[in-house]
């Protein structure tokens, strides 16, 4: 021990004060080791340290005593000093722990600044006597600490808050500060309010009356901005509230705080209850257009954007609203208001603001055709959302994000393009095409699992961080402004964010963290083939190409097609308003058996063949004749490979080459990736689980038959037996997954959809995913309409039935886009599992969309002989159609044709998603 001190002493440079104490340490130690008086050798040792004491330590705590409520006060300033008079035991401590306290609540927030605050103000507030003056507001700043703690179950943080403010709300506190005490009452009341499980009119009562108490201890005479703040929470409470005569209580308030205060009181609140009280007479009936504008623009008459540019903005935003309805929302005074709210609307302190206003302002800059004002406008929106979505932790919430800009990506894609950034256009597509499904086939989930493994710390300080980001947008996005709150928090939560996300991309392998993918990506995801987006806007359309690398360059291209916009794309998609004629979609619900409307529909989608062109020359210029398609918006419902060329021979991209579908480059990464991975064969089929598809028992009987000379021995459902217990038992081990049932797909309520199978039960594939597909090749859903996703909000994600197969972790899925004939999809189906040949072809082999394309053209050209013998010489085949009664529907004396399935409802329904 002594030869440790001695070294240590020699190693200590003699300006550092720690000489002291390691040399006080030393003598100690020598003079017990030679057999010294203890109780001398302890008084030397003391004496040692008192002048130590006196001579640095109390200097310093007097410094540091006397500039303690400086804000540039450093954090480490303090907790060294915390440390010399918690050594010296100097009463000193409780006041440095209190103010080291409140000043890490202000810091962004991270588990470790978190649980030092609260660890400093629980120690001050021990050290404090409760009879104390300072005692209520120490346990007010702990208060706060809980309230904003990133950890822990919330509902215990907001209790533990709770009984703290009880606590200093206590009457005995009254005579002691009555300031502090009505700064209690307030802030105890805004938490009643705002309970973690969701506030009643109950609970916003309790806090109602909370602030009232605490307005008895203050005066409009004698602390005006008191006075007001107190109105301005009563207000916000009040109108939340919502019950009988709140709106008229809710701006009595505000008016009663105006009449007591001067705008340079506090500029802040004079603006806050301003635009509140503008934004009530708005909403007033009859409303009041001039009393809102007078008071939005007291309001931005009394801020500087410098020191609040949030309030600033808002007031702007305001203002902006009210002109477009007096002028038009193309006036050069609506314009200028709103760009000038947007320049000083943080996309990340306030996103869902900077959303809000940047939408209508590039919607404008796009009807002038300023694109690139437009384009200017996307990059912050863009920006913004990708916030939102980063802290959505939850699959609703981050759909509730996307729903809010639904069709941002593909926007700001086309404004890029229009100026001449087609690399921007297609990176934003692919960002915005890639990020719900990315959760789980591209980078984010693969990053984030990833992290956890390599550095568990690291991925629960992200995970973290997100949560506290999230709970400050949640406050800060409140319409009423009520100062308790705002982008203050937002942007520390930010900082600590960006921070950790910064510190994770310095790990070896994760520099690339959660980044979306780049244009050199995209075009390495492709893996050597052309990657083409297709992509509609109001004004046009466009196809974007990247094209395969040269040397390592990548070269992209855009084809506008003005012909094409995204109205005329919904008309053949969904419904003609203007015709009263029937889309894709609408067409399917006919009651004729023979869908006459669905035939005029097909018809109406070849006059989506512009589109189409581009990629033919695409596939003309490739040696392999193939491309990868990524179709946005509603195109995803359309079967492209069945879109004329526009050669004039009437052939369509099919006869051209081999289209391949995909989501986004992310999954079709993804999924080829899997699909190169070999796994043992197994089938898994279900069948007319609920009896009102007889074909498909035929159909899933003969594969069944095809796998087991392959060596499988495949797990049929069929019928009733086909039920939700036997799906999820079986399908975890599939390779080719074969659902010949009805679904639906219901994005609001489930992941990618639902099937509906035996004994009325059913299987959404939420389920699916959580049981996953782990050695899925292929998933086939081969009844209904399986290929539609949400028409009233689509997003740039298509999340139906093939996607939820795609993220479960199939490599491949296969969907119906309308209702096909038995006789027609046993046809197909079974010719397509022949030219996937698993027989002799091991899983990694087989390439559905070549077998699938091929199987389309063989169909086409069957006549009623070589369909006949076709069916004749598949014993399987021919057994189940005797046996169950079925003939085939089509012939040439039905249809009138010598191909009696040459007709695009036959062959064009089914669509292959992956690789």
């Amino acid at each position: 021990m002594i030869e440790l001190l001695r070294s240590r002493f020699a190693a200590t440079p003699p300006d550092d004060k720690d000489v002291a104490i390691v040399g006080a340490q030393l003598r100690l130690a020598e003079a017990l080791a030679e057999g010294g008086n203890p109780d001398e050798v302890a008084a030397e040792y003391l004496a040692s340290l008192e002048g130590f004491a006196r001579e640095h330590l109390n200097p310093q705590l007097e410094q540091f005593l006397g500039r303690m409520e400086e804000t540039d006060t450093s954090i480490d300033v303090m907790r060294e000093a915390l440390a010399h008079a918690s050594t010296m035991g100097d009463p000193s401590e409780t006041a440095i722990a209190a103010t080291l306290g409140a000043r890490l609540i202000n810091l962004p927030v991270t588990p470790e600044i978190s649980a030092e605050a609260i660890a400093m103000l629980q120690r001050s507030l021990d050290l404090t006597p409760t009879e104390s003056p300072v005692w209520p507001r120490i346990a007010s700043n702990l208060a706060n600490a809980y309230v904003n703690r990133p950890i822990g179950d919330p509902t215990d943080n907001w209790e533990i808050a709770c009984r703290l403010l009880d606590q200093a709300c206590q009457e005995s506190f009254l005579k002691l500060d009555p300031r502090q005490w009505a700064v209690n009452q307030t802030n105890y009341g805004l938490l009643l309010a705002e309970p973690p499980r969701g506030a009643t009119s109950k609970d916003i009562t309790r806090g109602i009356d909370r602030i009232r108490d605490g307005m008895q201890q203050r005066s409009p005479t004698e602390n005006a901005v008191d006075w007001g703040y107190s109105l301005l929470n009563l207000g916000h409470l009040t109108l939340r509230r919502g019950d009988t005569g709140d709106f008229e209580r809710s701006m009595a308030y505000y008016r009663e705080a105006l009449t007591c205060l001067d705008p340079t009181d506090d500029p802040r609140l004079w603006a806050a209850l301003q635009l509140n009280l503008a934004d009530l007479l708005l909403r007033s009936v009859p409303n009041d257009l001039v009393g809102a504008e007078a008071a939005a623009t007291s309001a931005l008459n009394a801020l500087d954007e410098h020191t609040d540019p949030f309030t600033v903005g808002r007031a702007r935003s305001f203002l902006a609203g009210l002109k477009e309805q007096q002028l038009g929302r193309l006036a050069p005074e609506t314009l200028a208001l709103r760009a000038d709210a947007l320049r000083v609307l943080d996309p990340v302190a306030v996103p869902e603001l900077h959303l809000e206003v940047g939408g209508k302002l590039a919607s404008a800059y796009a009807d002038l055709d300023d694109w690139s004002g437009a384009a200017d406008v996307f990059t912050g929106m863009l920006q913004a959302l990708d916030h939102l979505f980063a802290v959505s932790l939850s699959e609703t919430d981050r759909r509730r994000a996307l729903a809010r800009v639904p069709k941002l990506p593909r926007w700001a894609a086309y404004a890029f393009a229009r100026i001449g950034r087609v690399a921007d256009a297609i990176e934003t597509i692919e960002r915005g095409r890639a990020r719900e499904l990315g959760t789980s086939v591209s980078r984010d989930t693969a990053d984030i699992a990833r992290l956890s493994e390599t550095d568990p710390l690291f991925a629960d300080r992200y995970t973290t961080a997100l949560r506290e980001y999230r709970a400050a947008l949640a406050e800060t996005n409140q319409k009423e402004f009520a100062l308790q709150v705002g982008p203050k928090r937002v942007r520390a939560a930010e900082l600590g964010l960006r921070t950790v996300t910064d510190e994770i991309r310095q790990i070896p392998g994760f520099v690339q963290f959660l980044l979306p993918f780049t244009i050199n990506e995209i075009a390495d995801a492709a893996d050597g083939l052309p990657i083409v987006y297709v992509l509609s806007a109001p004004a046009g359309s466009y196809v974007l190409t990247v094209h395969p690398k040269i040397e390592g360059r990548v070269d992209t291209s855009a084809e506008h097609v003005d012909s094409i916009t995204s109205t005329s794309v919904a008309k053949y998609v969904y419904y003609d308003n203007d015709t009263g004629e029937h889309g894709l979609i609408s067409a399917q619900q006919d009651p004729d058996p023979e869908m006459p409307e669905l035939t005029q529909a097909l018809t109406k989608i070849t006059r989506l063949g512009p589109l189409a062109e581009p990629i033919t020359k695409t596939l003309e210029k490739t040696p392999q004749h193939c491309v990868i398609v990524i179709p946005t918006g509603l195109l995803g419902m359309v079967p492209l490979y069945a879109l004329p060329t526009g050669r004039g021979d009437g052939s369509t991209l099919d006869d051209v080459g081999e289209i391949r579908i995909a989501p986004s480059a992310a999954s079709y990464a993804a999924s080829r990736t899997r699909a190169a991975m070999p796994h043992d064969q197994h089938f898994v089929g279900v069948a007319n689980p609920d009896g009102t598809l007889p074909g498909s028992a035929a159909e899933v009987t003969m594969l069944g038959d095809l796998f087991d000379r392959a060596g499988d021995s495949p797990s049929l459902g069929i019928g009733v037996a086909a039920n939700r217990s036997w799906l999820l038992a079986n399908a975890h081990a599939a390779s080719h997954l074969h659902l010949a049932c009805h679904g639906s797909a219901d994005v609001d309520t489930a992941i990618g959809g639902t099937l509906h199978l035996g004994a009325h039960t059913q299987v959404t594939m939420n389920d699916l995913v959580t049981l996953s597909l782990p050695s899925c090749r292929l998933a086939v859903a081969s009844a209904c309409q399986s290929g539609h996703y949400n028409t009233n909000s689509t997003t740039e994600e298509v999340l139906g039935l093939p996607t939820g197969f795609l993220r479960a972790g199939a490599a491949c899925a296969i969907a119906s886009l309308w209702p096909v004939d038995d006789d027609a999809t046993a046809l197909l189906m079974t010719r397509f599992y022949e030219l996937l040949d698993p027989i002799s072809k091991t899983t990694d082999e087989q390439q559905p969309t070549s077998a699938m394309r091929e199987a389309r053209k063989w169909l086409r050209t069957l006549t009623d002989e070589s369909a006949d013998n076709y069916v004749n010489t598949h014993p399987a085949l021919s057994e189940s159609f005797r046996r169950l009664g079925i003939q085939r529907l089509r012939t040439s004396q039905t249809t009138g044709l010598e191909k009696p399935y040459d007709a695009p409802e036959c062959w064009a329904a089914f669509i292959v998603y992956g690789c």
